[in-house]
């Protein structure tokens, strides 16, 4: 049965980091991308969903944005960036599904496309803690444009937050391991007698059965967001 991918930060059936089409985005731009190219859409999937729960076998600076509901990824996490705002329309017909907050219009801090990725979650209302992920962000306007509909349609003047999106660095690691299980190197996944890793004065104690062999290029962009721990080797 195909793998729905569920990419929405702190959202509460998160399964991946990353939508197919960023994945796809990345490898077009990276040289040696042919096992990713080979593989159908299911199988891309498939791998981005187990490459989360490699990258997740880590432990990182901080905690979980989300503790009750406990969100199911480790990011968000709750030194992130969250804001909130207070809807001034809404127009959600099923093409064009977009909320405005004029505070965000003109802003310098906000460019177009800054929000792209975030999560916008609802705080009050009929659709009060459902969440979605920002598609665009005009900051002309300061409209929001979504991925997807809530089970009802917000209010002007109804409130919300929006969740810093996946650091790019997570995006990419999970992008390399999809990759390398694609390719089939991750096939000696389960190997009881690889317990840990070590990245300079940085050392993870992976969760059982979890390969410490992963990329080298998956390494680096992790290795800014583990626990350090000091000069522990494996």
């Amino acid at each position: 049965m195909p793998i729905t991918i569920d990419a929405v930060p702190s959202k509460f059936s998160a399964n991946s980091y990353a939508v197919l089409t960023e994945a796809d985005a990345f490898f077009e731009a990276r040289y040696g991308a042919s096992d990713w190219d080979a593989a159908t859409d299911d199988q891309k999937s498939a791998a981005l969903v187990e490459a989360a729960k490699i990258v997740d076998s880590f432990r990182f600076r901080g905690g979980k944005y989300r503790l009750s509901p406990l969100q199911p990824l480790e990011f968000p996490r709750d030194w992130q960036e969250f804001k909130s705002g207070t809807i001034d329309s809404v127009s959600l017909d099923g093409t064009d599904r977009v909320i405005v907050d004029a505070d965000y219009a003109g802003e310098e801090d906000y460019p177009d496309d800054y929000f792209n990725g975030w999560a916008l979650e609802m705080r009050t209302g009929d659709a009060e803690y459902e969440l979605l992920r920002i598609q665009d962000f005009a900051r002309a306007t300061g409209t929001f444009t979504l991925d997807g509909d809530f089970s009802v349609a917000p209010d002007a003047d109804d409130q919300y937050y929006i969740i810093e999106k996946i650091p790019n660095e997570i995006k990419y690691a999970t992008y390399e391991i999809a990759t390398w299980l694609l390719s089939g190197a991750g096939d000696s996944l389960g190997d009881p007698s690889i317990t840990n890793y070590s990245i300079g004065e940085f050392s993870e104690t992976f969760a059982e059965g979890v390969d410490a062999r992963i990329p080298a290029r998956a390494k680096y962009y992790l290795k800014k967001y583990i626990t350090r721990l000091g000069n522990i080797t494996s």
